[in-house]
């Protein structure tokens, strides 16, 4: 709930993690949002509530606009990107229409046209996006097509769902282990199970797999506009993409690739020239989610190899693979997997994910193929307090997947400490091949001791220190040091106006220096104008770079790119020279359908955004998170699957409009009662509005009343009084002397007949229902019925 005080609005840290797109990193303490980061502090100062921050600090730093309706009962938030619940990066858009929209429909189309290269030898390609319902499925289909001929589906899939079972049809990625290699094929996945199946919340990577996380074929995040990104192994660059209208990235990880290695996505403000604005690391864990007691699940599926659907894919062949899970005990989930990959060859095996610790999950498996090579992986991650630990082992034999042994393996363990201004740890890594054998195990560490100054260290791919330094003296000024081996960089920014932003850079490794000046411009006049610029100086001569963004009209969008000095180590560019312009332009026409008709999908600004959510928590009475796994609204008495976490909820894609909202019986135990039966909210174009249920704990008194033959199948009245707490409540046997009390708080009370004070029966609820409370009567007064 917020805070109004003098006229100001404050939001509770845990409401402002819940507004969709906006993240923190424990160990820096740092917000991330689809637009960038901010360091928590600068979010508060020292008039603020403890665990507030104002809505005015939002406007200014996060340009976030909210406002608090009395009438609703309803924090109404409208931050400045596309709303959506994954932080992380789905796709683009998923197309999941609100429950009033038909089960067969199309949604949207999006047509980019891009060309790059030297001026005067320029590349061009096209892509085509569809995407709809089919019977209440979403389908989505990518079509791409490039002048040296290579036509292809990028993507083609269709989503069918039940509470037990689903199914993925067209172009499927999947990779059930670490070790094991990715298969790709086009097909038909199928899935089974004797529980309610989690609804599958991206399908960017087209894979029903819920138990690894993404398949790492395909790498999406988000980013700030104008800027790019690359995946690197190692620390060396193997591709590269754009960040797009949206803040979105997208990098296909080579199929040769696999996972060994350390790999690393590194995201730049302008392009892959300077230093980058943020490192993330590919996560390897392979820690799968543990089945309740006698659960199981059944998934396999296969098709023609690879995408079938490429004019330049010339293998043939069918690929496939099964998956079974089994629930053997709470703590430990049994699996077995067999696989037929694109290139024809086969492998079996299996694993057991366990919890041998409260806090601490692990994963166990082994492989073979048909050689009899073997491979393994072993993974664990767990949490307690201020104490972190995750690991894992990948090995594989020499003819496993290919003609060479490797080994990679990490292990991070880490504390917070001081009031969680800094944290330590030790990090230490493994890797082998026919090339590399590095191995190291070195300390590392993270402070913020103020809001002014953060200092971090911590080891690279190799070993390395990579050290950081970043002093903020005021909100305009923010200067940060950068050390990695022998590369220095030192930069200052400064925020001249909410619309002018400048900075000055400079980067040296032994004697070659390069020197950097540049500028960012928001446009205050012209809503989706947006310009960068900069001037590079080296030792061997001076280039320039410009990026300018631009929504032509509604729905269709411009990025121009112009660069001299393109680096020759990037991916791509090894034929061109230093003096060479490199030309990036990219048109998209954007557009989503509905009720019959096209709009524009929002680009820079939320409120362009035709839909809206609603999201929130449900709370005990001590304040804690209900530990509620599968959470269920009811908006105007129409079901809306809402999960997102224990205790937290989430529904996007909702019309503009008033609904009355409450928390679906159904889906609560049996205990639990909420406070108010019912919300009326109010959801606004482009906007999430934040709800919180409070619910009571509430148990039940049942038993029989035994009393003479006389007066068998007659009703008695019976009444369940407490004196401490005021509770009163009364009830009628049926024919044969059963009743049930439901409601009842815990507390100490006292059951007797109606209007009587004997006979008595004291029962005290804890935390659950009592049956056999049964209540003997021997001689009964008069008028017992009434």
């Amino acid at each position: 709930m917020p805070l109004l005080d003098n006229g100001e609005l404050w939001l509770s840290l845990e409401d402002l993690f819940l507004i969709p797109g906006i993240g923190l990193e424990q160990d820096t303490r740092t917000v991330t949002t689809p637009l960038g980061k901010i360091p928590l502090e600068r979010l508060s100062s020292d008039n603020n509530p403890n665990g507030y921050v104002s809505l005015s600090d939002l406007k200014t730093h996060l340009k976030i606009q909210g406002s608090w309706n009395p009438k609703t009962v309803a924090l109404e938030i409208n931050p400045p990107w596309p709303v959506r619940m994954n932080n992380t990066g789905s796709d683009r858009a998923l197309p999941e229409p609100d429950f009033r929209s038909p089960p067969n429909s199309f949604n949207g189309v999006r047509y980019d046209y891009r060309t790059t290269g030297i001026y005067d030898d320029l590349f061009q390609e096209h892509e085509l996006t569809l995407q709809g319902r089919l019977n209440r499925g979403p389908w989505r289909a990518v079509a791409y097509n490039n002048e040296a001929g290579q036509q292809r589906m990028n993507e083609l899939f269709w989503l069918y769902e039940r509470q037990h079972y689903r199914s993925l049809t067209g172009i499927q990625s999947v990779q059930y282990d670490p070790v094991l290699p990715t298969t790709e094929f086009t097909g038909v996945q199928l899935q089974f199970a004797n529980f309610t199946l989690p609804e599958v919340s991206s399908l960017s990577n087209a894979s029903l797999q819920p138990a690894f996380g993404p398949d790492q074929r395909v790498i999406r995040g988000q980013g700030p506009l104008g800027g790019s990104v690359e995946l690197r192994l190692d620390g060396d660059p193997i591709a590269r993409s754009r960040i797009d209208f949206e803040g979105e990235y997208r990098i296909e990880v080579p199929s040769d690739l696999g996972r060994f290695g350390s790999l690393e996505v590194w995201v730049y403000e302008f392009d892959p020239r300077g230093e980058p604005i943020r490192r993330e690391s590919v996560n390897y864990l392979a820690s799968a989610q543990l089945l309740n007691p006698g659960q199981w699940s059944i998934q396999g599926g296969g098709g023609a190899s690879g995408n079938a659907l490429d004019t330049e894919y010339t293998d043939t062949g069918e690929a496939a693979f099964a998956n079974t899970r089994y629930g053997l005990t709470d703590r430990i989930t049994l699996e077995a997997v067999t696989l037929r990959d694109q290139q024809g060859e086969k492998y079996i095996g299996g694993g057991t994910t366990f919890s041998w610790l409260d806090g601490l999950q692990s994963r166990i498996s082994l492989y073979t193929n048909e050689a009899g090579n073997a491979a393994g992986t072993l993974s664990f991650q767990g949490v307690w307090g201020p104490n972190e630990v995750q690991g894992y082992w990948n090995e594989r034999e020499e003819g496993f997947v290919e003609d060479t042994r490797r080994v990679n393996a990490q292990f991070d363990a880490s504390r917070r400490m001081f009031a969680n201004t800094t944290r330590a740890g030790l990090l230490a890594r493994k890797r082998q091949d026919s090339v590399d054998d590095i191995h190291f195990a070195l300390p590392y560490f993270y402070t913020s001791p103020s809001r002014y100054v953060s200092l971090g260290a911590r080891p690279n791919f190799n070993g390395n220190y990579r050290s950081e330094a970043h002093y903020r003296p005021s909100r305009p000024w923010h200067f940060q040091y950068v050390n990695e081996e022998a590369t220095d960089t030192l930069r200052a920014d400064y925020d001249i106006s909410r619309a002018w932003q400048v900075y000055v850079s400079r980067h040296w490794q032994n004697e070659d220096t390069r020197d950097e000046a540049g500028f960012g411009w928001f446009s205050p006049w012209r809503k989706g104008l947006f310009v960068q610029g900069a001037v590079i100086h080296e030792s061997n001569g001076t280039g320039y770079r410009v990026n300018m963004r631009h929504r032509i009209l509604p729905g269709l969008y411009a990025n121009l790119s112009l660069t001299e000095r393109v680096a020759p180590e990037i991916p791509g560019f090894g034929d061109i020279n230093d003096s060479d312009t490199y030309v990036f332009l990219e048109i998209t026409a954007d557009f989503k359908a509905s009720g019959g008709k096209l709009y524009p999908t929002a680009a820079l600004g939320g409120d362009q955004n035709l839909r809206g959510g609603i999201f929130g928590t449900v709370r005990l009475p001590d304040g804690s998170l209900a530990p509620i796994d599968n959470l269920r609204l009811l908006l105007d008495e129409q079901p809306r699957e809402a999960a997102e976490s224990p205790g937290r909820f989430a529904v996007e894609n909702i019309r503009p409009g008033t609904y009355k909202v409450r928390l679906d019986p159904a889906a609560l135990p049996i205990e639990y009662t909420p406070k108010k039966h019912a919300y009326w909210v109010e959801v606004e174009q482009g906007a999430t509005t934040s709800l919180h249920f409070d619910v009571e704990l509430e148990y039940g008194v049942a038993g029989q009343v035994r009393i003479p033959d006389a007066y068998s199948g007659k009703p008695i009245r019976l009444e369940l009084k407490s004196a401490q707490s005021g509770f009163y409540k009364t009830v009628w046997t049926n024919q044969f002397g059963y009743y049930r009390i439901d409601g009842v708080p815990p507390g100490e009370y006292r059951l007797n007949l109606a209007g009587r004070d004997y006979p008595v029966r004291n029962i005290k609820v804890e935390n659950d229902f009592l049956f056999g409370q049964d209540l003997v009567i021997s001689e009964l007064p008069n008028d017992p019925f009434n």
